[in-house]
């Protein structure tokens, strides 16, 4: 989030605060809603909710990130030197010039939890990532749906669980529901607990209580 007014960043720090999870990543709350450079400590108003801040940022050449599993990422196209001040580093920059900054942190704000991603880096590790930092504040995001397949879930009224699978492409796609439903919209088989979405296609489903 680039450009900013200082009252939406404001509601971001109490909602972290109030026990919500924050996550950024690098150039967030950088300018104002003018696209106007916020002249003191980067990032404005929520370098105390991340616990770090920055004074340089650069471009990557032969730098590798630490704390992931298999092999080590690269830092691609950018990068901000993170500075922790009560951050915990979740991984570092690999690089003679640049060992002493983090590339990702994480601090414990009041009630709430912050994360702070610093540089940009290959998709199946940021995916690795986000699941991991949602897996702590209670959400399950490993699900086998992929893009194109989108989920998502709510209770309606009656207090009964939805979920809409969408398909975002041309190609068919089936997917397949862990638990017993019933069709709302849409095509399924419910016998085999399987999703049918053409082209462009939308289904909503109702789990059985």
């Amino acid at each position: 989030m680039y450009t900013a007014d200082e009252k939406i960043l404001t509601r971001l720090k109490e909602y972290t605060a109030q026990g919500g999870t924050l996550i950024a990543t690098f150039k967030t709350a950088f300018a104002n809603e003018n696209v106007k450079v916020y002249p003191d400590r980067q990032p404005h108003i929520l370098s105390e909710v991340f616990g770090m801040y920055y004074q340089q940022f650069t471009f990557p050449e032969n730098v590798t990130l630490t704390g992931f599993e298999g092999s080590e990422p690269e830092a691609e196209t950018f990068m901000e030197l993170l500075i922790p001040d009560g951050a915990e580093i979740i991984s570092a920059y690999q690089h003679p010039n640049w060992k002493k900054y983090a590339a990702v942190t994480h601090h414990t704000y009041e009630r709430g939890n912050a994360w702070y991603i610093g540089c940009m880096f290959e998709e199946h590790y940021l995916q690795q990532m986000l699941i991991k930092i949602l897996a702590q504040s209670g959400i399950n995001a490993a699900a086998p749906e992929k893009f194109p397949v989108i989920v998502r879930e709510g209770i309606n009224a009656k207090g009964e669980k939805i979920r809409f699978y969408l398909n975002y492409s041309w190609e068919e796609q089936r997917v397949e529901a862990a638990d017993d439903f019933e069709v709302i919209l849409g095509s399924a088989d419910s016998t085999k607990r399987e999703i049918h979405l053409s082209a462009w296609d939308v289904c909503i489903i109702k789990f059985d209580k």
